[in-house]
């Protein structure tokens, strides 16, 4: 089967600002670049390369972000069927991309999408908590029927609790990269026990 346009959009991640990596200063710039008056940043932009390319940045996310939604509605209106192979599909790529706008175009559209499982069997909910994909998670968690999902099992009689306590083999500390590395993993899986305290006090 050829992968949809709603695929493609997924591997190309970095036309989203949940798939473009920015440090501090440029996730600055990003947030409040539309406060200021644009005579300002014409200036800025002039001694400051790097701004011109996070706005021309931010500019494709609104564009890619529209395209995307304009695709969901159309797709929508085409027989369940054929929606549920093209949103299905997309659905898992997103979460495992990480890629929570697609994720949330279409829930709103179709929220029987909250139904796709992975070849594990496992709900979007169990994607989101294997990658550690904290926007997705939070996006599902938030919505009153996503909840429910928390404690369905996959093939493997896993659950939400039991996914969050793994640490699954690509993502063990790795000291190669270096002390400040390690510890960056391990911040992240604290924050991942914390998504485990939460799973309890929903048991």
């Amino acid at each position: 089967m050829e992968p949809s346009v709603l695929n493609v959009l997924v591997e190309k991640c970095s036309s989203f600002r949940s798939g473009t990596s920015l440090n501090f200063w440029q996730s600055l710039i990003y947030s409040v670049r539309q406060r200021f008056h644009s005579m300002f940043w014409e200036v800025a932009e002039k001694f400051v390369p790097q701004i011109k390319n996070i706005r021309e940045k931010k500019l494709v996310h609104h564009h890619v972000l529209q395209l995307l939604k304009f695709l969901c509605v159309e797709i929508e209106k085409l027989n369940f069927s054929k929606v549920q192979s093209i949103f299905g599909p997309a659905l898992l790529s997103a979460t495992y991309a990480g890629i929570h706008e697609i994720v949330e175009e279409i829930i709103v559209l179709y929220p029987f999408g909250m139904e796709s499982r992975n070849e594990e069997d496992g709900t979007l909910f169990h994607y989101a908590i294997m990658w550690r994909r904290e926007r997705v998670f939070n996006l599902i968690y938030q919505l009153e029927a996503g909840r429910r999902y928390l404690q369905i099992l996959d093939k493997s009689r896993n659950n939400g609790l039991h996914l969050a306590g793994c640490l699954r083999p690509q993502q063990k500390l790795n000291l190669r990269d270096g002390v400040a590395g390690a510890v960056l993993q391990m911040q992240r899986e604290l924050q991942w026990f914390k998504v485990n305290l939460v799973l309890r006090n929903e048991k």
